[in-house]
């Protein structure tokens, strides 16, 4: 069975969150002052939900923007900013160009609001198509003996890991890994799906604040992490 390697693998979906601390929501400000910055790429009818009912969470959003293809989503509420990209037939962004991208988003939006941010998160989902996606992935992780029995066929497979690190020598990050199996629209493709998770590690007791340019620093930092790590599990050949 052929293997699969880093350059296997193709953009399936992103994400990039901030979490702030906001009391509360200026829609008016966001809409007139924000969202013309943007509107070019999210393009479709805003959504603007009214005042959430007491005890609702803060990160439910208020704000939905998106792009009239699907490709681009926005949400914002008073406790976080998710920005999604979903990948559509024939577009594709690598994963340094969306963060880039989104930082520099951020970067507006916090410039206005003025909200601290104390978290910082960025997503990654990729996929490599693979006929008995199941099967190559125990073959990729498992050792001989264990392939007579109990994972000779497997229909499906998955494997999952968890670190604690300093990325970029400055920011303390957990790092989330799950390699597994799956299909992709249209067709039902086979896949194998490898899905990425960095995010800063949150202290209760003296909360980090990031500014712009330690925001913009993060992004550009798990940008390349997300590729160095996706190498680790399935390396170029040399």
């Amino acid at each position: 069975m052929e293997n699969l390697n880093a350059s296997s693998f193709e953009p399936l979906s992103y994400q990039a969150t901030i979490f702030t601390q906001c009391d509360e929501l200026v829609v008016s400000r966001i809409l007139s002052a924000f969202y013309p910055k943007i509107a070019s790429q999210f393009d479709a009818d805003p959504t603007v939900l009214p005042p959430l009912p007491a005890g609702v969470p803060k990160d439910v959003p208020r704000i939905l923007l998106s792009g009239k293809t699907g490709e681009w989503r926005l949400e914002i509420g008073t406790a976080r900013i998710n920005v999604h990209w979903s990948r559509q037939v024939d577009t594709s962004i690598v994963a340094g160009s969306f963060f880039e991208m989104v930082a520099d988003l951020f970067a507006m939006y916090q410039e206005l609001i003025e909200c601290p941010v104390h978290r910082l998160a960025g997503l990654v989902n990729r996929f490599a198509k693979k006929d008995q996606p199941g099967l190559y992935l125990a073959q990729h992780f498992c050792k001989a003996e264990w392939l007579q029995q109990p994972l000779n066929r497997p229909e499906s497979f998955e494997i999952h890991a968890h670190k604690r690190f300093k990325l970029g020598k400055e920011f303390d990050v957990n790092s989330w890994a799950r390699s597994k199996t799956g299909f992709v629209q249209p067709g039902k493709v086979a896949v194998v799906l490898f899905e990425q998770d960095i995010n800063t590690v949150v202290c209760d007791e003296t909360p980090e604040v990031y500014d712009v340019t330690r925001m913009k620093r993060f992004f550009a930092a798990a940008s390349s992490e997300v590729d160095s790590i996706l190498e680790h599990y399935f390396p170029n050949a040399k």
